[in-house]
């Protein structure tokens, strides 16, 4: 395994577990949901747009930011409002064993006992997550989780099936930013609070550092490691994230800490070479 791709990787996965971290400091400071998705995508997409030009407009980049990448920026923000900067993290990595769900309907590969394995231990753990307020489970709470791991594992999906008709995966991570920034920056008008200059920091930070850099240097890895390795490797991210969350003073709670670890276990069970 080449040190040249690990490094990058655990980088980005880094950088994305502090998504959630940079997204509560800008609800905190009073930005809304639709400006914190719409910003971060504007930006980002403007970076991007600058560093691969044409082929940005590819109709395959487009519909991935489009269909996928701008859902996932603005869903995200309203889990990590509902479920918190951990949690949300957590959820939104039921997506590699989502996509084992979807790739049996949509590509017709079929489902091994590894797989469902991983679909068990995943879906456990949401339940387990849901129960976590001792009252049954907060199902708005969970949509909101869920939706943002439809929207990922539609982005894992699409440039699976992308990625073999000649895309780099700089394109793939990099273009639908620029198509996320075109649907989501009209949302601005929508936005009812103003936008701060304090909040602008944490936004910024989210466009460039998380989203830029972060997808940037997967790409990077994914020159030198395999894509099934690189799951794994950034699997770190929820984890990281959970951390993260507990030092903003998040309270876990045992049901949360079981259902994580359910979750985690499924998803690098998902994503483990046999």
């Amino acid at each position: 395994m080449s040190v040249r791709g690990v490094v990058p990787l655990l980088m980005a996965a880094f950088l994305w577990s502090t998504i959630g971290l940079a997204t509560k400091h800008a609800l905190a400071l009073g930005s809304d949901p639709l400006s914190i998705g719409a910003l971060r995508a504007g930006i980002s997409g403007a970076l991007s747009l600058a560093f691969l030009r044409r082929r940005a407009f590819d109709k395959g980049i487009a519909l991935i930011g489009l269909a996928f990448t701008g859902p996932l920026y603005t869903i995200y923000v309203f889990s990590v409002m509902h479920l918190g900067v951990g949690i949300a993290a957590v959820l939104l990595y039921t997506a590699p064993v989502i996509v084992i769900l979807l790739a049996k309907f949509l590509l017709g590969e079929g489902i091994s006992s590894k797989k469902l394995v991983a679909l068990l231990l995943s879906f456990s753990g949401v339940l387990v997550i849901g129960m976590r307020g001792g009252s049954g489970p907060d199902m708005v709470a969970l949509a909101l989780g869920m939706g943002s791991s439809f929207a990922y594992s539609g982005i894992i999906l699409s440039v699976r099936k992308l990625s073999v008709s000649g895309y780099s995966p700089l394109e793939l991570g990099l273009g639908p930013q620029v198509w996320a920034a075109v649907e989501l920056t009209p949302l601005m008008a929508l936005s009812r609070n103003e936008i701060s200059c304090d909040s602008l920091i944490p936004i910024t930070y989210l466009a460039i550092f998380p989203s830029f850099i972060a997808y940037y240097m997967h790409a990077r890895g994914l020159r030198e490691i395999e894509a099934g390795t690189a799951s794994i490797i950034t699997n770190v991210e929820p984890i990281a994230a959970l951390m993260l969350g507990v030092t903003l003073g998040e309270s876990l709670g045992p049901l949360a800490i079981m259902g994580s670890a359910l979750v985690i276990s499924g998803a690098l069970v998902a994503s483990w070479k046999s």
